[in-house]
């Protein structure tokens, strides 16, 4: 069972990335760590009335060591 899940998990993670790679984001970067370095930021996120679940994630997904090797070369507020 436990394979199971730790495939599941890695696949879920390969699809965050995937995403954010087809947006033109950084191919290391999840989708999840990039809408909280909007709201961190004041983009577009963090003028969404979210719940406050989702926001602690997204926040908790920040990864500040990446982000930089976006399609654009830069890094962006989404």
């Amino acid at each position: 069972m436990t394979t199971i899940l730790n495939y599941l998990y890695n696949l879920h993670v390969a699809l965050s990335q995937l995403v954010n790679v087809l947006i033109g984001g950084d191919p290391d970067e999840s989708l999840s760590g990039r809408i909280g370095k909007s709201l961190v930021a004041g983009g577009w996120a963090a003028r969404v009335p979210w719940p406050a679940l989702l926001r602690r994630h997204w926040l908790a997904a920040i990864e500040t060591d990446e982000g930089g090797n976006s399609a654009r070369g830069r890094r962006e507020r989404i």
